[in-house]
């Protein structure tokens, strides 16, 4: 029985989780007194991600998109290593969803994921939305491969 490695193994694990943990809170004192109004941050301990994010997906009211980009850059701001990619989710009638930015921001106490997102944001002026097609060429694995068919 590996007891004793095991239980030398989770008191390291424990020790890590509160140095991200901690890492966590570093980047939230550093932005958070900056944040406009309504915006939220959130700690994440199992995967060691900072959410910060603004508005909800079950509501229909719109949210300033120009503080999604103010944020973004208020994190960049402060960790010039980091540079969130953006992206943003758009449903089939053409609605912006949501606007989310993340990074890893890897230090000598650990690695953590830092995620922006601003629920139904409301169009700035400029911007337009288009449909594009792509082809998508992926590999289709038998079952045989898999070990799931076959005699």
């Amino acid at each position: 029985m590996n007891y004793e490695q095991a239980k030398k193994r989770a008191e390291e694990w424990y020790k890590e989780h509160l140095k991200r943990i901690e890492l966590c809170k570093k980047v939230s004192d550093k932005v958070a007194a900056a944040l406009p109004e309504d915006w939220n941050i959130d700690i994440e301990d199992i995967s060691f991600h900072l959410s910060i994010w603004k508005g909800s997906i079950r509501s229909k009211k719109e949210v300033d998109s120009g503080e999604f980009k103010l944020v973004c850059k208020l994190i960049e701001r402060a960790f010039p290593n980091l540079k969130l990619e953006r992206y943003a989710y758009v449903n089939d009638d053409g609605r912006l969803v949501f606007l989310k930015a993340y990074d890893y921001l890897r230090e000598e106490s650990g690695s953590i994921e830092i995620e922006v997102i601003i629920y139904n944001p409301k169009l700035m002026p400029n911007c337009k939305i288009e449909w594009k097609t792509e082809t998508v060429r992926r590999a289709v694995v038998s079952d045989e491969c898999l070990g799931i068919g076959g005699k």
